[in-house]
Parts: structure tokens; sequence; C-alpha cells
């Protein structure tokens, strides 16, 4: 199953980029925490989607 995912991120991604990287919705989380500069939990799962 495949579930697309609109990212509005000025400066990071390029209005019609398309990338085909696996990412598994466990990453959500963390990936939005780290965008805001929030820190992630130890105890919840998954990694942030840009490598922070």
């Amino acid at each position: 199953m495949r579930v697309p995912l609109i990212v509005h991120h000025p400066g990071v991604m390029k209005p019609g980029e398309v990338s085909d990287t696996l990412v598994s919705l466990i990453d959500l989380g963390p990936t939005v925490l780290s965008l805001t500069g929030t820190t992630v939990p130890y105890h919840m799962q998954g990694q942030p989607y840009l490598g922070e």
C-alpha cells in the first residue's frame, strides 16, 4: 500500500519535488518534533526523516 504525503518546507524542498525515499508512518512524529526544535522523547519509536 502506498499513501501519499504532502509536505511544505520552504528552503528544503523545491515546489514539485518528489522523493521516492521509503518512510514509515512511525517516523512522522519524530520528524515533526525535530523540525519544530522539540527534543524527541527517548521512548518514542521512529527516526526523524531528515536524519536529525
